[in-house]
This record gives C-alpha cells, structure tokens and sequence, in this order.
C-alpha cells in the first residue's frame, strides 16, 4: 500500500453499503504511513451513465471499498485509475482498522456467499494452476452432474396429475 492513499468506504447505517452500485455516501479516508489521519462523509452525486466516477476522481479517491458492484462499473472505475476492494461486509469502523492493519482481505469481512477476490486466491495447489473457476479447490469439477431429488416436484416427464381418483 502506498504511504499516503485515499480510500472511499461506501457506507450505510455505520457499516458497508451492501450494493456500491446505489449508494448514496462514501466515508473519505486519508491514510498516511497506513494509519488513518482524517475521514469526512461525502454525498455522492450520480449523474449519467458513469455515475460518480467524475466525483471520485475530483476527490483523488485511490482505492473504492464496497460491497457488491456490478462488473462495469467496477471495470470503468479501475479504468480511471481507482482500484475497487467489492464484496466487503462489516461496520466501518472494523473495515478502517482492518485497512490499516493489512487485513481487508481476510474472511471475516467477505460478504456471505461471496469469494476470495482471484488475485487473493492461493494460485498453485499440488501442482495444478488455479483459473479462478472454483477458487476453493484445485480438485477438476466432475462434468456430469446426477440431477437432484426434489420431494416437492415430481422428475422430468412424470405426470402431475394424481392416480388416486376423487
């Protein structure tokens, strides 16, 4: 991490927005030598396609963490410059120390559900290269999957209607 860096939180309620894409205010922090030395709110102002782009650039916004955003605008922001840490959960608070202790990647603080970002994931398993496909396991996927049972509905092609007559 750079010595001195500005990072935008996306926030709502104390803690991280949960979708990047919607959120209306960012906590602005100034970090020097990794410590935090100033933090302010900022209202993000949307306008058109891009959003807030022009805004987090006037800002000199280095890095944007958030929680879920979607690809293109992630794509767009780390075309401008800004790096984006998405899929982030936790009150601000934690989220700022975590930043400063290194920690932001840790599992604690990925949203539920969501993975390990593919620059985060171990790349080398027992001699087999991680793609990123299935970042947990460097095991093959087994290509032929046996369907499902689903005691509410019936298998393909079996009739929905009762044998049993009224």
């Amino acid at each position: 991490m750079n010595d001195d860096m500005k990072i935008a939180l996306s926030f709502w309620r104390g803690r991280i927005a949960p979708v990047f894409d919607v959120s209306e205010k960012v906590v602005l922090v100034e970090l020097q030598s990794n410590r935090a030395i100033r933090r302010r709110e900022v209202v993000l102002v949307r306008s058109g396609p891009s959003g807030c782009l022009d805004q987090l650039r006037h800002l000199g916004v280095d890095l944007v963490i958030c929680g879920a955003i979607s690809r293109w605008l992630e794509k767009t922001l780390n075309q401008a410059g800004i790096r984006v840490v998405g899929f982030v959960c936790g009150d601000i608070e934690s989220i700022i120390d975590a930043v400063e202790n290194g920690r932001v990647s840790d599992a604690c603080f990925r949203m539920p559900g969501c993975a390990l970002p593919a620059e985060l994931a171990p790349v080398e398993k027992k001699g087999i290269k991680n793609t990123g496909a299935d970042r947990f396991s460097a095991a093959p996927r087994n290509k032929k999957r046996r369907p499902r049972f689903n005691p509410i509905m019936p298998p393909r092609g079996a009739s929905l209607k009762s044998s049993k007559p009224n």
